[in-house]
């Protein structure tokens, strides 16, 4: 055998294999390596191979008495030379699906492997020839942060409860891990958190220290001089593949001194991202207050929702679709509040035939009453009616394009739970216009509709994208004219814009399918319905808004039971610098885009306080006619 593939580790984001290659060809300089996962592929040619361990020299000739050159003899089989083949990814590769190595020689494979991801447990970095290699390879990938903490000879302790080291809290998230403890007389350290897998690690942004003062002293020195100690606070984040279990406590010591890991510890306990959240604020402070780097390594593992794979399981209701009609799907997430089936119940009373209602329910707390509910009136569902469970929370975009799959529409209609449509035909018309403009090879389209709160006033008549001084001039998705009463509107009854809310909109299966569906990088409900927009004009399709009456929107009420006003604040805040991060200069390059056409007549803003809104107390009434005034 000339070569074997034994392992494939995840340190910290980069893929190295452990190869072996024949001695005999150890020495070929056309040896390449070749990773494939779900459709991406990565190259190592031979020269980025890192030797674990010297190589053995080549075998070399021996002469008989008589000078006649002869092949080396060998008693037993060759040796196997080690190899870390290091596969650097600009994007995280989706390790839930297989992973191919190939090894060649020019164009000829030698070997290939479908191999899974496996655990570098810390303990074999005690072995030196690995760790160096190691070290060498994640430098050559551009991991030099990660490299650092594993230059120096390694030396595993176990925690000691009375030593100098002191964990006060160890608070999980739904995609890390927040740590604050303590060190005792050392000089400023240098501290890094790192998963007993490896597979994750610190930067240095992500830990901060602060000087203990002692007792008696407020500089945080010591009656020699010296500091007395040292508080951090530590995010650890975890990688889309896996969830953090067992961590160690790294402390880098000079050069020569070799590195302490300390552990393994756990954070046990249910995941508490509001005190992690405060942990964190108090540490590093607002998230308003940092650069889009830090805010990404420090607040986005506190923030963001795990990213498992995201599965459902299907219970059908109600009658199936007839076959002989186009059929619409309205996708409907429910999280935090089941009492919104309510508006559910009136689409049953108010839909007619070609719709089919397809709901995620993604938070097992209201799961029962959900099933429950609907269980109970199985007689009066008149509309297909698909009901989905998830395992746990996934977020506005992934519980989408969850439920997207198991939609069976030609049209694709975006609802939130807290919608409520007393006249449904704009969303008769929207399906009729999609479908036309499929037929005639027209661009396509994503439509948006006008929007009342329950006293008639305007929740939505299209987005844009002003700097606002709120988020320290960044773009936002702004809803021009909110809060006002519908009645001052003037503008076209269908028209382009630059975005629509995606409370309710309209699209074809096709293009939600093409564009990917909603960027679950935006976290639990803010700026995916822009981001959509957006993409969807960047391949050629038109967002249009149909101003029709009888639509209400009851706003962020589905999302009560999400956090409370200030961590709201926070994920608001990550989703807007993500989106600022991808459209800041496409938006810029642009004149600045107007929702309202010259004939919409403004009055003079001022600053407008737009009331919470118990649905309890609403008094929804029949729609009124509403005014529109045609240019």
């Amino acid at each position: 055998m000339q070569a074997q593939i034994d392992e494939l580790f995840d340190v910290c984001g980069t893929l190295l294999a452990l190869v072996r290659v024949d001695e005999r060809f150890s020495e070929t300089r056309s040896w390449s390596g070749r990773l494939e996962n779900d459709g991406k592929a990565l190259s190592a040619t031979r020269d980025q191979w890192i030797s674990v361990g010297a190589e053995r020299d080549a075998p070399t000739e021996t002469k008989q008495r008589t000078g006649r050159r002869v092949s080396p003899v060998r008693t037993k089989q060759s040796a196997m030379q080690p190899y870390l083949v290091g596969f650097a990814a600009a994007q995280p590769l989706s390790l839930q699906h297989p992973v191919t190595i190939t090894l060649s020689v020019g164009p000829a494979t030698v070997t290939a492997r479908t191999i899974e991801v496996t655990a570098l447990d810390v303990t074999r970095l005690q072995d030196e020839a690995l760790r160096m290699a190691l070290c060498q390879a994640l430098r050559a990938s551009g991991a030099s942060e990660v490299a650092s903490i594993v230059s120096a000879p390694v030396r595993i302790e176990p925690f000691d409860k009375g030593g100098s080291l002191h964990i006060r809290r160890a608070v999980r998230t739904g995609a890390g891990v927040v740590l604050d403890g303590s060190i005792d007389g050392m000089a400023q350290p240098d501290i890094r958190i790192v998963s007993a897998d490896l597979r994750c690690g610190t930067m240095p942004s992500q830990v901060v220290l602060r000087a203990r003062p002692s007792e008696g002293r407020e500089d945080g020195q010591g009656e020699d001089g010296r500091t007395a100690g040292f508080n951090f606070t530590a995010v650890l984040a975890t990688s889309a593949s896996h969830a953090t279990g067992a961590f160690y406590i790294v402390r880098i010591a000079a050069t020569g001194e070799g590195t302490v890991f300390t552990g393994p510890l756990t954070a046990t306990g249910p995941k508490d991202e509001q005190e992690a959240a405060r942990l964190v604020r108090k540490a590093f402070g607002p998230i308003q207050s940092l650069p889009q780097p830090l805010i990404d390594q420090i607040y986005r593992p506190v923030l963001a929702l795990p990213a498992s794979e995201a599965r459902a399981r299907r219970f059908e209701f109600g009658p199936a679709p007839d076959g002989a009609t186009p059929l619409s799907s309205i996708i409907i997430p429910f999280y935090g509040d089941a009492f919104f089936l309510n508006c559910v119940y009136h689409l049953q009373r108010v839909l007619g035939p070609g719709f089919e209602l397809v709901l995620m329910v993604d938070d097992p707390r209201i799961w029962p009453e959900v099933y429950g509910r609907l269980s109970a009136r199985q007689s009066s569902i008149s509309i297909p009616t698909v009901l989905l469970q998830g395992n746990e929370n996934y977020g506005y975009a992934r519980a989408n394009n969850v439920a997207f799959r198991a939609a069976r529409g030609d049209v694709i209609f975006l609802m939130n739970s807290d919608v409520l449509i007393l006249d449904p035909t704009g969303l008769t018309e929207a399906a009729d216009a999609i479908r036309t403009r499929h037929k005639a090879r027209e661009p396509e389209a994503i439509i948006g509709f006008s929007l009342l709160y329950e006293d008639h006033t305007i929740q939505h008549i299209g987005m844009e994208f002003p700097r606002s001084p709120l988020v320290g001039h960044l773009r936002i998705a702004d809803h021009p004219m909110k809060g006002l009463p519908m009645a001052l509107y003037e503008g076209e009854n269908t028209r382009r814009v630059p975005a629509v809310t995606g409370a309710l909109m309209a699209l074809s299966s096709h293009l939600y399918r093409q564009l990917g569906g909603f960027d679950p990088r935006y976290e639990r409900g803010d700026f995916e319905d822009a981001d959509l927009c957006l993409r969807a004009q960047q391949i050629g399709a038109e967002v249009w808004l149909h101003v029709r009456p009888g639509l209400y929107h009851l706003e962020r009420q589905s999302i009560r039971g999400m956090g409370d006003e200030s961590f709201r604040e926070m994920i608001t805040h990550l989703n807007c610098v993500a989106f600022n991060a991808r459209w800041g200069t496409h938006l810029s390059e642009q004149s600045e885009p107007r929702v309202a056409p010259q004939t919409l007549v403004r009055p003079a803003r001022r600053p407008i306080s737009v009331r919470k809104r118990n649905p309890a107390e609403a008094s929804l009434k029949a729609p009124q006619a509403v005014r529109h005034h045609s240019p």
